[in-house]
């Protein structure tokens, strides 16, 4: 199987290669050194773009539930468990210069592991069933064959698995950055929401959406994408008004004066605990739909000294307004955005 994906993974990647100083290499059961001793990631992929170079690891697992001789097989608990190992190596070649976060394909038959009617024995510790879950890492340590288990993931990850035919396919992407998530009680409102790096941008909307750190909306996606184009590892989520709702038009008509208070509480404590300098304003023209959002920015501005950048992307609308993320192109770039005379404006 690792044979025949890497020859398909080869001839599709030539297919994006377009200019003279690009190229794409796949290499199989590469050593990457890790922890003073050598391991053999599956395949290794080399993207060269100019002067500059990348490898992506991938893992692969594949278990059949009978073996080629046609007896059944068995082991699926050391199947489990080594799809956790195979996450907490991805997690440490990315600590490997010009490695990247890497992937681990993850196929079977045995449908009891994906979709298991009940969860019965230690082997579930190491749940990989469909829409398994969880975040800012886990610790492992149950014995698993007759061999101590010691796993430490840092990452936040999903398991959904795709069904084609008789046979259950999963792709999990590996990440070693913290969350920050939090919210209200009854979760109808959200104050921060974001992925901590060691280069960190805030951005700050109007209101938040049902998004979580496990199921991302287009606005964040997109948020994620330009931080990382402009040289961004993190990014952290803020909004003018915290009430939950896709639809902006639905805020509320009177403001709720002890959610903005728990708001501007859960931002002084985030900064507190994290390094960020640069601000993105990205609320868009919404702000005028209510009165007391512009009071609300306001309050919120207070949380940042004159340490802080002000940002917004791409031009500003025809009335002075910071562009939303869902409406500004990725070729565009950061502007200074200066917040004072907004408000004065505003």
């Amino acid at each position: 199987m690792q044979l025949q994906f890497a020859y398909l993974l080869k001839n599709t990647l030539d297919l994006v290669v377009y200019n003279d100083d690009e190229s794409v290499e796949l290499e199989l059961e590469t050593g990457i050194p890790l922890n003073g001793r050598m391991r053999e990631c599956d395949i290794v992929v080399e993207i060269v773009k100019g002067d500059k170079k990348c490898f992506l690891p991938i893992e692969m697992k594949c278990y059949k539930e009978y073996a080629s001789s046609g007896g059944k097989r068995g082991a699926s608990d050391i199947f489990m468990k080594d799809v956790y190992e195979d996450l907490q190596l991805l997690e440490h070649y990315s600590f490997t210069e010009n490695y990247i976060d890497g992937i681990v394909l993850v196929m079977t038959d045995l449908k009891r592991l994906v979709f298991p009617q009940k969860k019965l024995g230690k082997k579930w510790d190491f749940d990989i069933s469909d829409g398994k879950s969880f975040t800012n890492g886990i610790t492992l340590n149950t014995p698993i064959g007759g061999y101590d288990v010691d796993i430490n993931l840092r990452g936040s990850y999903v398991f959904n698995w795709t069904t084609v035919g008789r046979y259950y396919f999963l792709k999990l992407s590996s990440n070693k950055y913290k969350w920050v998530y939090e919210h209200n009680e009854d979760n109808s409102s959200r104050y921060t929401l974001g992925r901590i790096g060691t280069r960190n941008l805030i951005c700050i909307g109007i209101n938040p959406s049902t998004a979580t750190p496990e199921g991302l909306d287009s606005t964040l996606k997109k948020v994620n994408r330009i931080a990382e184009l402009n040289g961004y590892d993190g990014w952290l989520m803020l909004n003018i008004y915290p009430q939950r709702d896709t639809y902006p038009n639905n805020i509320d008509l009177v403001s709720n004066d002890d959610g903005i208070k728990a708001n501007n509480k859960a931002i002084q404590e985030v900064l507190k605990m994290y390094k960020f300098k640069d601000i993105w304003a990205a609320w868009g023209t919404t702000i005028e739909h209510r009165p007391f959002l512009k009071d609300c920015l306001e309050e919120l501005s207070k949380n940042f000294d004159a340490s802080y950048r002000w940002l917004h992307y791409d031009d500003t609308t025809k009335y002075g307004h910071p562009r939303h993320p869902l409406y500004v192109s990725y070729s565009k770039e950061f502007k200074d955005f200066d917040i004072n005379k907004y408000l004065e404006e505003l």
